[in-house]
């Protein structure tokens, strides 16, 4: 028979005789499914080698354990009811408190984590514990993109994902301007990075790119009208409505200067927010951005039928959401990646094809064909020779929506700093190649020197 349990927290006010009480009934009120024993599973499921976590989360155990033995108490014992509740809330508020306390130490260690609940406090946020029965400690391999540290269960040998760049909700905090929804990461730089994806998109498509920017650098991702975690805007059809949206989203997340990261037909609102908010603007990364409006490319007929049908499958292609088994598959087959990818992106050029399907997460739905709509009634050409802010445009080779001759357009606007053409990339370079994305970003964000021409390398 198993001896009886004294309680080891009891706070010292507590009537007289309640903690002796509780020890006699302990053995006898101990339930088949008793509580959790995490001694077993704590050598090898801690996050990390830290003696200090690991005695923190054995105090937690602890206290998990006594307020279980409360709680049975309570329902069998045929005390008096005022002692057992002031021991069950006087235990109750210690093991909040020091849930909290640990919380606080791991969000300072790791990051901010929106999971309160032990499967989180076991494993570092953001990558899924490590459950392994075995008695064997885990190895601890780096991430070669954010030099952090991960389990991987030695008996299986499966390899743990980068607990940064899989998880989403831990990297960032999910906000509301409005109608407009937006991620945003603090930091310690005084230039924060804005991301705004193009048509069908959402932030999620960012994601990649994401784990190979500065790690001190505020970070903006929104939404746009109608797309992602924004599909319930009910604003107007209306483009000065829009960028001012936008622009409320930039000047609620962050007060200082900032950088836009614009794809696709976001461009314009890059351009445009350079215009409206141009003091507050350091510059611009144009990814793949248009040149002219998708009325202009049809009417001069540059692309002709080719053009044409790319145009409707990109159309036909964001206003479908991707389910989640397509996007798993969009993982793991290169079949399914060489039919559905094409002609926008090229598969061959992807650096990481584990995590592209991640990358199409809330994108999609009927919300793309209302900015194809605004779209096509924008004259980009006024807008970028309007701006004044120094834009740097990065464009795949093999983009079927941005012709050579399109580049070299680009290079005559008086403050275009650069134009980078990505080899083997098509529409999509922060998916494809976001090394070359990350390049220009931090050419940006770099500390201007104050004399010197502006140089341009539309190479």
């Amino acid at each position: 028979m198993t001896p009886p349990r004294t309680p080891t927290f009891l706070p010292a006010a507590l009537p007289a005789g309640v903690a002796t009480a509780l020890a006699a009934n302990a053995s006898r009120l101990r339930p088949t499914l008793g509580p959790i024993d995490w001694r077993d599973t704590v050598a090898n499921t801690v996050i990390t080698p830290d003696p200090a976590i690991a005695r923190m989360l054995w105090a937690l155990s602890n206290i998990e354990n006594e307020a279980f033995y409360v709680r049975i108490s309570l329902q069998h014992s045929g005390m008096d009811r005022l002692a057992p509740i002031e021991e069950f809330l006087a235990i109750w508020l210690a093991e909040e408190s020091e849930h909290a306390r640990a919380l606080a130490e791991l969000s300072h260690r790791y990051g901010p984590s929106s999971h309160r609940c032990w499967s989180s406090l076991r494993s570092p946020p953001g990558c899924a514990g490590s459950r392994t029965s075995s008695r064997r400690s885990p190895d601890w391999v780096g991430c070669p993109s954010c030099r952090t540290s991960w389990p991987r269960c030695r008996p299986t040998t499966r390899r743990r994902r980068c607990p940064v760049s899989t998880r989403w909700s831990d990297l960032t905090h999910h906000r509301r301007t409005g109608n407009l929804g937006y991620y945003f990461k603090d930091g310690v730089e005084s230039t924060a990075l804005v991301f705004i994806h193009g048509m069908g998109g959402s932030s999620q498509q960012w994601r990649t790119l994401l784990p190979l920017l500065p790690a001190g650098s505020p970070l903006v991702l929104i939404d746009l009208p109608w797309h992602g975690t924004s599909r319930g805007y009910q604003g107007r059809l209306d483009r000065a409505e829009v960028t001012g949206a936008v622009a409320d989203c930039i000047a609620n997340a962050w007060p200082g200067e900032a950088v836009i990261v614009a794809h696709s037909i976001a461009s314009y609102f890059g351009w445009s927010l350079a215009e409206l908010i141009g003091t507050r603007i350091r510059g611009g990364v144009i990814v793949s951005g248009h040149l002219f409006s998708i009325s202009e490319l049809l009417a001069h007929g540059r692309g002709s039928l080719h053009l044409r049908f790319v145009l409707a499958d990109s159309a036909l292609k964001a206003s479908i959401a991707p389910p989640r088994p397509l996007r798993t598959g969009l993982n793991r087959s290169g079949l399914l990646r060489h039919l559905l990818l094409r002609p926008q992106m090229s598969p061959a050029a992807l650096t990481d094809h584990s995590r592209v399907g991640d990358c199409f997460e809330h994108t999609g739905g009927v919300g793309a064909l209302r900015l194809l709509t605004m779209a096509r009634r924008i004259e980009l050409h006024e807008v970028a020779r309007a701006s004044t802010v120094p834009m740097t445009l990065v464009y795949g080779a093999r983009d079927p929506l941005l012709t050579a001759k399109d580049a070299q357009l680009v290079t005559r606007l008086p403050h275009l700093q650069a134009a980078h053409r990505v080899t083997g990339v098509g529409h999509f370079p922060m998916i494809e190649s976001p090394e070359a994305v990350n390049a220009a970003i931090r050419t940006q964000i770099a500390p201007k020197p104050p004399t010197g021409s502006r140089g341009r390398s539309p190479n």
